[in-house]
């Protein structure tokens, strides 16, 4: 598992983020856990496709 915990200025902005990155992730049909925090949001990508782990951060 890959994981990247993004900071932003705004509780809003991070959120904001969250929503462009779900758009992407329909459309390259991979979807990551992500967990909202104060200012912050974690991104955590993996793939079970032959033990192969992918980031698209």
């Amino acid at each position: 598992m890959i994981t990247k915990t993004y900071s932003f200025d705004t509780y809003m902005d991070g959120i904001g983020f969250v929503i462009r990155l779900a758009e992407k992730a329909e459309e390259v049909n991979h979807h990551p856990e992500i967990q909202v925090g104060w200012c912050t949001v974690s991104v955590s990508f993996t793939s079970h496709d032959r033990g192969v782990y992918y980031s698209l951060c």
